[in-house]
């Protein structure tokens, strides 16, 4: 994306609503200034798609319109500034407000070739994909993936056969653990069906804050991932008995 060009594109329809909204109702000068207005929507919300993946479009067809139209266009310029400065960066993990070195390394190998591109909503899809395959491979488990994946896996079911279930430490019989654990689900879920799916279908680049932010709600994710206990439903057959019991493997980083 041309910064400039956005940029100008954005100040010009700030500075068009401010002169629509200043004129008198009806006149010929309300007409000419919404007639400027119009006459670069469909850039405008190009810019928007692109910056903002999850704000709406908007439109200039009355006064009200215009004046929502104004905050999701401050909020575009505030992004456009900071992904400036970012790409700008010599800092090779974009300067040190946002440092990639920060997020989970799973996250961070996935998403690195695809953000150094600047290719920042292929680098969230990449990463997503990272999250749910380290899923699987922790679990053993390979039939679902994604979202469906993180709500059997972080639900608080017992684990069934073929289905294990990541595990909060700590005492599960109080109220915190088992908030932690619902909590986890519910943003796990989240995760995928807010931000990767509309990644996998959108279009553009996107920007680096946005995608940012998104590559660090995903780390938490990893990072829970690798750090839970598993409990596994496991069936032992001495040749005369079959029965099933429930196993807790421990998180490599918690074993002492």
């Amino acid at each position: 994306m041309d910064h400039v060009s956005a940029n100008g594109l954005l100040e010009e329809f700030v500075d068009g609503a401010d002169e629509y909204l200043k004129t008198p109702p009806l006149s010929s000068a309300r007409r000419s200034a919404l007639k400027g207005l119009t006459k670069n929507l469909p850039l405008i919300n190009a810019i928007l798609a692109d910056l903002t993946p999850d704000a709406r479009s908007i439109s200039a067809d009355n006064a009200s319109a215009v004046r929502a139209a104004i905050p999701p266009i401050k909020r575009a310029q505030a992004l456009l500034g900071a992904s400036h400065q970012m790409e700008d960066s010599p800092h090779p993990d974009a300067g040190s407000a946002m440092p990639l070195i920060g997020l989970h390394m799973p996250v961070l190998a996935a998403a690195r070739k695809q953000w150094d591109a600047r290719h920042y909503r292929h680098a969230v899809i990449d990463a997503a994909e990272a999250v749910s395959k380290l899923a699987q491979r922790r679990l053993q488990r390979h039939d679902i993936s994604g979202a469906k994946l993180m709500g059997e896996s972080f639900s608080d079911k017992d684990p069934e056969l073929n289905k294990a279930r990541f595990r909060c430490p700590g005492n599960r019989a109080t109220e915190t653990i088992r908030a932690q654990q619902e909590g986890a689900k519910l943003f796990a879920m989240g995760c995928f069906l807010a931000l990767r799916d509309p990644a996998v279908h959108g279009s553009g680049d996107w920007n680096p804050v946005t995608a940012f932010e998104h590559l660090a709600a995903l780390s938490i994710v990893s990072r829970w991932i690798t750090s839970w206990n598993v409990d596994r439903y496991v069936v032992y057959d001495d040749g005369v008995k079959a029965e099933g019991f429930v196993v807790t493997q421990q998180s490599p980083s918690l074993l002492t």
